[in-house]
């Protein structure tokens, strides 16, 4: 591969040097036109070569990636631009495999992370594949409770088997511990923030996409509060959140925001996502210390 791409630029090289007498008219029309034709395949080339080389780079640091949190999104935030608005996207509730993958084909395509907060029942067997998906596409995986019961109504053993037993689950099919916890229906208080000992995050923008179930509501409600540092709820049971994803991502894109994960997020912004503690926006570290 490094032997083609060095071959295929100097080739460019050269070509540029061809066309500069392109001027003098020293080439007929018919050859400048055979010029321009490889000099689109050789750029061509090397954006494949790019790809390649960016979609090996997790494979390859893997094991350090693992190990190493802020080296993870160093390299999975690389082309962040902190001139233009970033946003965190997150699912909740899932995986389900036909709309949770259904968004993570959208995700795919755009190269686009986000969070999947998940519920510990749709977590097993019939969902590994939607699990190592979701992983391998380098998007986050989150705490949402065992059955998304409402934890302020119950006692501190049955929090803890909601969170502890969920944690189990997503350690075990996904392979992961869990960073991040979001209570059902943001219902929180100090015992379930003791025994969650995680972040607790929840979010800027409700899509309500569980109550329209209509893609058009759903896409108003992110247009009408998008903004920096924002966390847009949604919920990957539903395929008309599928469909609304399929629109609202290029859109945001094409507005210029950086879409990512709720830890990415934090990162670039220079948050530190503390346990305990309630998030409900990731503004940057200096706005945070002017607000205050």
């Amino acid at each position: 591969m490094m032997k083609r791409f060095f071959l295929l630029s100097i080739a460019l090289v050269l070509l540029c040097f061809a066309l500069s007498g392109c001027s003098k008219k020293l080439y007929t029309e018919e050859e400048r036109n055979k010029i321009h034709d490889i000099i689109g395949y050789v750029e061509h080339e090397q954006m494949v070569y790019q790809r390649v080389v960016e979609k090996s780079l997790p494979g390859y640091l893997g094991p350090l990636m693992a190990y190493d949190k802020d080296f993870r999104y160093y390299i999975s935030t690389r082309n962040y631009d902190p001139s233009r608005p970033a946003m965190a996207l997150s699912f909740d509730d899932g995986p389900r495999n036909v709309s949770t993958n259904t968004i993570l084909d959208t995700l795919e395509k755009y190269g686009v992370h986000a969070t999947f907060f998940m519920v510990g029942e749709n977590i097993g067997e019939g969902t590994q594949e939607t699990i190592d998906r979701i992983r391998s596409l380098g998007c986050e995986i989150g705490n949402h409770t065992y059955d998304h019961s409402y934890l302020t109504s119950l006692t501190e053993e049955q929090i803890k088997y909601e969170i502890e037993h969920n944690n189990e689950l997503i350690k075990q099919y996904a392979g992961v511990d869990c960073e991040l916890f979001r209570p059902p229906g943001g219902l929180v208080n100090d015992t379930i923030r003791e025994i969650a000992d995680m972040p607790l995050i929840y979010w800027t923008i409700d899509t309500r996409d569980w109550e329209s179930r209509d893609a058009a509501s759903i896409l108003s409600n992110v247009r009408a509060y998008k903004s920096d540092g924002s966390i847009v709820l949604m919920h990957d049971l539903y395929d008309s959140t599928a469909e609304a994803v399929q629109t609202i991502i290029p859109e945001l894109l094409d507005e210029g925001y950086q879409l990512m994960s709720v830890s990415e997020l934090a990162y670039v912004k220079g948050i530190e996502l503390e346990k305990k503690s309630d998030y409900y926006e990731i503004a940057a570290a200096e706005e945070e210390a002017v607000s205050e």
